[in-house]
């Protein structure tokens, strides 16, 4: 269904409700610019992600057989409604077979027409407690076994079965929630967080030294972060991740407007090791180093240098990804994360990156100016 409605999207302009539900694993397949979207180029070279890997595979098929070039097929933006603004609760794409694999699984597909009846499952289970008997006992002794006691270990093992069986067995939640916690998909969607945050921020201060007549520069500094909102109570290969790391901010925006940034600030994501470490140090020192810039931004009178601004940290955040990514084995975990984070921040367009500085403009009012 996907496939399909990609192909229906770049060749027919439809735009199907599927393509919305699975937003969040199809956006590194996509390019916009300049209102037009296209397939990312070097595609294969950078994402990691088997599934998608094996979708652009499938649909290069597809475009082929109708003479199209995969390369060079485009949509409008306006084709695609609001994929760009939505977020999706599928984090990985159904999988992905094609005919031939489908092929091959029933070509080498072996079925059992018959298993032992219960009594034979008992007999055959007691034969073997008598062999395992056998390789302890001494087989004079053993002759001298009862019936009854041949087969009391085998009574006795099923009977514990049985009522270990009739327990209900409640699902791990923990177990399960380490699992979500060290997906590749949560762990690009955070580091993709880091860098849309970080845009955000630069929008809220902009707004709040408008209101306030506080100059940007002094509502907040670079520095350790000063505010945490959780910590991640699950031992010491998972962290509580700022998502922006700032310091001190100045008590004369007032209190609701302080409170507001606070917690923006302290807004942290639990994750594994890796991505507080290594690539999320890289991302602390380019939110330190460009903080000041991204202060300049006017984002009321947009300008070709405030597009400057923007466009040169995503290259910092891409920059950084890439470095990281070439460190990695190609198809671990690690890899897979950056790279879908990688494609993640380059899919992010200026215009929709002030789309996303708006609505979280109008959060502020809702909070700040009742």
């Amino acid at each position: 269904m996907v496939r399909k409605a990609i192909v229906a999207l770049f060749i027919d302009g439809e735009m199907n409700q599927i393509l919305k539900d699975y937003k969040t694993p199809l956006v590194p397949l996509f390019s916009l610019r300049y209102g037009k979207v296209k397939f990312a180029e070097n595609f294969s070279e950078f994402n990691k992600d088997p599934r998608l890997r094996k979708l652009f595979n499938l649909l290069k098929e597809d475009f082929a057989k109708i003479e199209t070039d995969i390369a060079t097929v485009s949509v409008e933006r306006t084709n695609m409604e609001d994929f760009w603004t939505i977020s999706s609760r599928n984090l990985v794409l159904p999988p992905v077979v094609d005919r031939a694999t489908v092929k091959q699984f029933f070509d080498s597909l072996v079925i059992g027409s018959a298993q032992p009846s219960g009594q034979d499952l008992l007999a055959e289970t007691n034969n073997e407690w008598r062999l395992w008997m056998l390789s302890w006992i001494k087989r004079e002794d053993f002759e001298l076994l009862t019936k009854h006691q041949l087969e009391q270990p085998c009574v006795s093992f099923k009977k514990a079965f049985e009522e270990w069986e009739s327990v209900p067995k409640e699902p791990d939640p923990s177990s399960e929630q380490n699992e979500l916690l060290n997906s590749p998909e949560y762990v690009g969607a955070h580091l993709d967080d880091r860098f849309t945050r970080f845009i955000r921020l630069g929008g809220q201060i902009h707004y709040i030294a408008k209101k306030t007549r506080v100059p940007r520069n002094a509502i907040v500094r670079a520095g350790p972060s000063q505010f945490q909102d959780q910590t991640s109570g699950q031992g010491s290969e998972f962290h509580a991740a700022h998502i922006i790391r700032v310091g001190d901010i100045s008590a004369e925006i007032g209190e609701s407007y302080c409170t507001f940034l606070k917690k923006f600030a302290g807004h942290t994501q639990i994750v594994p090791r890796y991505a507080n470490l290594g690539i999320g140090q890289d991302i602390d020192k380019i939110q330190s180093q460009y903080l000041p810039k991204l202060l300049e931004v006017d984002f009321d009178e947009l300008s070709e240098d405030d597009d400057a601004i923007i466009e040169e940290i995503r290259d910092e955040y891409l920059s950084a990804l890439s470095k990281r990514i070439n460190r990695e084995e190609p198809e671990s975990n690690t890899s897979i994360a950056l790279s879908l984070a990688y494609e993640k921040i380059r899919a992010w367009s200026v215009d929709d990156l002030y789309e996303k500085v708006a609505r979280n403009v109008a959060r502020i009012r809702e909070k700040c100016e009742r």
